[in-house]
C-alpha cells in the first residue's frame, strides 16, 4: 500500500489496482456485540469517499451517507466480501467492474452517467476507484446478487432492441448476466435498534469530552452562546443515547432555555431542541408536557413554513402520537387526519410519507373503535405500497405485517394467518431469517396462532423465539422479556399456571431492575403479574403489585390516563374479591402483554423514501375484571 495523502491523510493506494482504500474502517460490530462478524468492502468513487473519510462523525452517523435504496432487494449498504487485492490487477477489478456498485448503479442508484450504469456497458473506473471498510455482524449482510439479477431481467422487453435492430440498454444487461453470475453483492441493513446500539456504544468516551466542552463554553462565551446551546445539545444527545433519559432531559431544558433567549422561541433555529425535548418527554411517559411542546411547535412552523411544509408535517405527526398517548384520541384523530390530507397534497396518493400517515391514522382509529376505516385504510397503503415499492420491498413487508395485525384484531383469524404466512415466506426469502423483520413476523404469526385456537401448534413456536431471543439478546433484554410474556400468555391459556406465573414473575422483575419502576413497559408488566397473583388467590401479591401499578400509573400517565382508570378499577376488583375467596385458576388473565407492534411505522423522514424501522412497543392495555 502506498499513502494516498490527496484525498485524506488516512487513505492508503492498492498498488496493483490503484483502488484507494480508507486505513480505519468503519466499525458496525456493536450492533450485534454477541454474533460472529465478517470484514466487507464499499466500493465509491473519490468525491464521495473524500467527503466520508474527513468526516469526525460516529460510526452510526457515517452510515446514512453509504446507503442506497435499491426497488428490488431494499435500503442499505451494498457491500462486497473482496478486498482490492483479490481482483489481482486494475485490468481484473476493470474486468469485473465491482458487482455491487455497477448492480446498484444500473438500478438507479451511484452517481455514474447513464451510460455506464450497466454491466455491459464500458467500465467506469470512477466508479470503483475507493475502498471503505466494513466490520459488521454477519447476521446483518444479506446476499442479494439473485434480487439484483431478477431485476435486471424485469428491464428486458420494452428495451430488449435498440436502433437498428441493435440490443438495447436491458438487453445488452441480460445478455451479460452470465459472465456477472457468482458475483460477490451483499447488502447490510442495519435496524434502529442496532444502530442505538452502535451509538451507545461510542457514546461513552465522547460524552465526557462534550460536558467539559459545554461547561467551558458555558462559562467563557454564556450560556445564550450558539457554540454553547450546540455543545449542550450534543451532551443531551450522547446521553440520549446511551438511554439516560432522565439526564438527558434537564440539559436539553438548558438548551432550550439558551436558545430561546438568542434567537427567540419562535425561531427555526430553536425549533430542533424544542422537538429533542418533546420527544424525550414522550419516551418518559411525560405525554402532557410532551403534548405542550408539539403544539407549540406546530403553531410556530405553520405560521413561518405553512401546513403542508414537510417540516410541519412530521412535527404535526409526532403531535399527534403525543395527544394518542395521552388518551386524547379525538383530537390525535383529527391530527392524523389533516396531515394525511396535507401528505396526499403535497405528495400524492402513494408517496412513501403518504402511506406511512395511513397507517398512523389507521392505527389511532383502531384505538378508537373505528376498525372498518382503519382495514380500508391498511388495506389502501398495503396496496400503494406494493405498485411504489414492490411485494418484496421492506416496507411493503411492514405495510403487509401491519394489515394481518388488524385482521388478526377484528377476529378475521382465517385471511390474517394467510396473509401472515406468505409475508413471513417473503421476508425470509428477500431479507434471511435472520434479519429483525423476519424475526418479528415470525413473533406476530405464533401469536396469531394461539389466538386463532391452534395453541398446540404455538406452543413450540413460542419456545422457540424465546430460546433465540436468549441466545442473541440475553435474559434480560426487551426483546427476550417480550418473548417470555408471549410464552407465559399461551402457558396460562393451556392450563399450565406454575410455569406462566414463573416467566410474569421474571418478566415484572427484570423491567422493575432494567427500566425502572415507574415505566410503562414495568407498569405492564406489574399489571399482568397482579391479575396472575389474583387468579392463583395469591392476594397478598396481588394487592402489592396492584397499589404499585397504581400508583406508577399515577405518576407516569396522570389520574385521567385510561391506563391508569383500568389499574384503579382493577385495585377495586381485587378488594373486592379478596372478601369472596379465591377465583378459579381456570381463568387466564383477560388481558396480557401484547407482541409489540414492531411493524407501526411513526415518522415522517426527510429523506425522499422513509425507513419503516422497528418501534418501541406500544403500552399494552392493563387487565380487565
Amino acid at each position: 500500500m502506498a499513502i494516498a495523502d490527496s484525498l485524506c491523510a488516512a487513505a492508503l493506494q492498492h498498488v496493483a489496482t490503484g483502488v484507494i482504500v480508507w486505513a480505519e474502517a468503519l466499525d458496525l460490530r456493536a450492533a450485534s456485540p454477541a454474533a460472529a462478524f465478517e470484514v466487507f468492502y464499499h466500493y465509491t468513487n473519490r468525491s464521495k469517499f473524500a467527503g466520508l473519510a474527513r468526516r469526525s462523525l460516529d460510526d452510526a452517523d457515517l452510515l446514512p451517507a453509504l446507503e442506497e435504496d435499491i426497488h428490488a432487494v431494499g435500503k442499505g449498504v451494498f457491500v462486497s466480501r473482496k478486498e482490492p487485492a483479490a481482483f489481482g490487477t486494475r485490468e481484473g477489478l476493470l474486468a469485473t467492474k465491482q458487482a455491487p456498485r455497477a448492480a446498484s448503479e444500473h438500478l438507479g442508484g451511484g452517481d455514474t452517467a447513464p451510460h455506464d450504469r450497466l454491466p455491459g456497458a464500458a467500465p467506469s473506473w470512477e466508479a470503483a476507484s475507493c475502498c471503505i471498510p466494513i466490520l459488521a455482524p454477519a447476521e446483518c449482510a444479506t446476499l442479494v446478487w439473485d434480487g439484483l439479477v431478477d431485476a435486471m431481467g424485469d428491464h428486458v422487453g420494452a428495451e430488449e432492441d435498440g436502433p437498428g435492430g441493435c440490443p438495447g440498454a436491458a438487453g445488452q444487461a441480460a445478455n451479460d448476466l452470465d459472465r456477472w453470475t457468482g458475483h460477490d453483492a451483499w447488502l447490510l441493513q442495519i435496524t434502529d435498534e442496532h444502530r442505538a446500539r452502535i451509538k451507545r456504544a461510542g457514546a461513552g468516551p465522547r460524552l465526557e469530552r462534550e460536558r467539559r466542552r459545554a461547561a467551558r463554553l458555558e462559562t467563557a462565551r454564556g450560556p445564550t452562546h450558539a457554540e454553547a446551546v450546540a455543545s449542550l445539545r450534543d451532551v443531551a444527545r450522547l446521553l440520549r443515547q446511551m438511554g439516560q433519559l432522565d439526564e438527558a432531559e434537564p440539559v436539553y431544558r438548558r438548551a432550550l432555555s439558551g436558545a430561546a433567549a438568542r434567537w427567540g422561541a419562535s425561531d427555526p433555529l430553536t425549533q430542533p431542541v424544542r422537538r429533542d425535548l418533546a420527544e424525550v418527554l414522550l419516551e418518559l411517559g411525560k405525554c402532557d408536557d410532551a403534548c405542550a411542546l408539539f403544539g407549540e411547535a406546530t403553531k410556530d412552523l405553520q405560521e413561518a413554513d405553512g401546513l403542508w411544509h414537510r417540516v410541519t408535517l412530521r412535527t404535526r405527526l409526532s403531535f399527534g402520537l403525543a395527544l394518542k398517548q395521552t388518551g386524547r384520541l379525538a383530537e390525535a384523530e383529527a391530527e392524523h387526519r389533516s396531515v394525511l390530507e396535507g401528505c396526499t397534497q403535497a405528495f400524492g396518493p402513494h408517496h412513501p410519507d403518504t402511506l406511512v400517515a395511513m397507517n398512523n391514522l389507521a392505527d389511532v382509529l383502531k384505538e378508537a373503535g373505528g376498525l372498518s376505516e382503519a382495514e380500508d385504510l391498511l388495506r389502501r397503503s398495503l396496496v400503494g405500497s406494493e405498485k411504489a415499492l414492490g411485494k418484496r420491498h421492506p416496507d411493503t413487508l411492514l405495510s403487509c405485517s401491519n394489515l394481518a395485525a388488524m385482521l388478526r384484531f377484528v377476529g378475521k383469524y382465517g385471511e390474517a394467518e394467510q396473509l401472515s404466512r406468505e409475508n413471513l415466506k417473503l421476508a425470509d426469502e428477500a431479507l434471511g431469517e435472520d434479519h429483525p423483520y423476519t424475526k418479528t413476523f415470525a413473533s406476530n404469526y405464533h401469536k396469531l396462532l394461539e389466538d386463532a385456537g391452534k395453541k398446540d401448534d404455538a406452543e413450540p413456536l413460542f419456545r422457540r423465539e424465546l430460546a433465540q431471543a436468549e441466545a442473541a439478546f440475553g435474559p434480560s433484554h426487551r426483546t427476550t422479556l417480550v418473548a417470555a410474556a408471549g410464552l407465559a400468555g399461551l402457558l396460562w391459556s393451556l392450563g399450565k399456571q406454575s410455569e406462566a406465573e414463573r416467566l410474569y414473575r421474571r418478566v415484572c422483575k427484570s423491567c422493575e431492575e432494567t427500566l425502572g419502576a415507574e415505566h410503562v413497559d414495568t407498569l405492564v408488566a406489574m399489571a399482568n403479574s397482579a391479575e396472575v397473583s389474583r387468579a392463583m388467590g395469591r392476594y397478598d401479591d396481588a394487592l402489592s403489585l396492584s397499589r404499585r401499578c397504581l400508583q406508577g400509573s399515577v405518576a407516569t400517565l396522570g389520574p385521567s390516563h385510561p391506563d391508569t382508570q383500568a389499574a384503579m378499577r382493577n385495585l377495586e376488583a381485587l378488594l373486592a374479591d379478596i372478601g369472596r375467596g379465591p377465583r378459579s385458576p381456570a381463568a387466564p388473565p383477560q388481558a396480557r402483554q401484547r407482541l409489540p407492534p414492531l411493524t407501526q411505522v411513526n415518522q415522517l423522514k426527510v429523506s425522499r423514501r422513509p425507513v419503516k424501522r422497528p418501534q418501541r412497543p406500544q403500552r399494552a392495555e392493563a387487565p380487565a375484571n
